[in-house]
């Protein structure tokens, strides 16, 4: 009888905690957008993988942990969901995602090139080799957008202001017709150093430590200058 009574008040516990852990979640809204509306981004955003149902509970319970009321919900692709977090209520201003423009990005064109590369310990030098390279406009548009701190308003003017090329064996990379202005340019530099990981009983495996990591660097682009820059530490 014990054993039965502590099983019941253990049971009691765990439902009173999860609700009190999630207050107010089953009144949190699930809407398509937020544009247009009175209401302030809180929290990141975050993903789901599974059916439309246990995806708005599981996005109702996190939105109460930012204190949000709304959660917009998009499906990426088939059960694959993402979702933000809002405040919403009225008096408060309405919410617009961020727009690109081409301010500062308007007075001509400009080739670039570069070479990204990092020394190790032992003086040995390890460039971007084969790994891609990205180049975007350091602006509030760009950098809102890959950061995820609010929603970004998507344009053909956008995506063709973002440039993918690949460093050579070398670590080398160009590109061509840039507008001038502020960039940021983006890559990798990474290499394994084998390790040795005991699994107990005297055995061993051979792994792979994966060293270095992603570059970034802003640049100015300018017009009748030659317009290269090493990305390194």
């Amino acid at each position: 009888m014990l054993s039965l009574l502590k099983v019941i008040m253990l049971l009691c516990f765990v439902v009173l905690h999860g609700c009190a852990k999630y207050k107010g979640w089953e009144d949190v809204e699930i809407e398509p957008t937020a544009v247009g509306k009175s209401c302030v981004l809180l929290g990141k955003r975050e993903s789901c993988k599974s059916n439309l149902a246990i995806c708005n509970t599981w996005f109702k319970k996190r939105a109460t942990g930012v204190k949000a009321n709304t959660v917009v919900l998009t499906e990426i692709y088939n059960s694959n969901f993402m979702g933000r977090y809002y405040n919403c209520e009225a008096g408060l201003p309405l919410y617009e995602k961020v727009k690109f423009t081409m301010e500062g990005y308007t007075n001509g064109v400009s080739d670039l090139t570069g070479q990204a590369f990092l020394i190790q310990r032992g003086g040995d030098v390890v460039t971007c080799a084969g790994k891609m390279v990205v180049l975007y406009p350091n602006n509030n548009f760009f950098n809102t957008k890959r950061s995820g701190d609010k929603e970004t308003e998507d344009s053909d003017e956008a995506l063709s202001m973002e440039f993918v090329t690949q460093c050579d064996a070398g670590g080398n990379f160009e590109f061509y017709n840039v507008p001038n202005g502020l960039w940021t340019i983006e890559t990798a530099v990474t290499w394994d150093v084998p390790e040795a990981v005991n699994v107990g009983m005297g055995m061993y495996f051979i792994a792979a430590n994966k060293q270095g990591g992603n570059m970034k660097k802003n640049v100015w682009v300018k017009p009748n200058v030659k317009n290269r820059f090493i990305i390194s530490q």
